[in-house]
């Protein structure tokens, strides 16, 4: 009988959640997909959807059971070109979330990653340092696809051994840069999902 009645309440609380979850990446898909002045598209592949040419935010991805700068409450750090203007040899940073400021706006452009705040410009990877560099067909700027619709590592193509991360638990103005995928796991800051 006790047993009966705590899997109706978990019933009722999956429920619950199950409807939070559905209502929430309602409004968030509002967000991740602004109308703009040129035409967005989603290819599809076989493995995921591929972003194209359709605004984001990059956020270090978050789960319960993290705990960041002595704090286990849901975090929402993402990827910030430093200069006002993302002008080109821009350091790349994490800052709190805000999904209106173009500094922290970015769209998958044939495997290159294009910032919102200065069209012209794409994360490159320049040893360790990722900086905004004039977008080119340099390899140096290649990123491995970006899956909507889970969290990914975000790498060079064909190697798995690097991810963008930051130091340690993320804080205010931490430089991203290219480390050790099993380094960043350690400090739960080797994923990023669009957001």
């Amino acid at each position: 009988m006790i047993l009966t009645r705590a899997t109706k309440l978990l019933t009722a609380q999956l429920h619950v959640l199950c409807l939070l979850i559905v209502s929430q990446l309602a409004r968030s898909t509002q967000d991740i997909f602004p109308k703009e002045d040129f035409q967005q598209e989603i290819q599809h592949s076989s493995t995921h959807r591929q972003l194209n040419k359709i605004y984001f935010n990059l956020r270090l991805y978050w789960e319960r059971g993290y705990r960041w700068q002595e704090s286990s409450s849901e975090s929402f750090w993402c990827m910030t070109c430093v200069s006002h203007t993302c002008e080109e040899n821009s350091s790349i940073e994490v800052k709190w979330c805000d999904r209106n400021s173009s500094r922290q706006q970015w769209y998958f452009d044939r495997n290159k990653i294009r910032s919102r705040g200065n069209k012209s410009m794409c994360l490159q990877r320049m040893g360790r340092s990722i900086k905004l560099r004039r977008c080119s067909n340099s390899k140096y700027q290649r990123w491995s696809e970006l899956p909507k619709d889970r969290p990914f590592e975000l790498q060079i193509p064909g190697a798995s051994d690097k991810c963008a991360t930051q130091h340690h638990h993320p804080k205010d103005n931490e430089e991203v840069y290219m480390e050790s995928c099993k380094l960043a796991v350690i400090s739960d800051t080797d994923k990023w999902v669009v957001y």
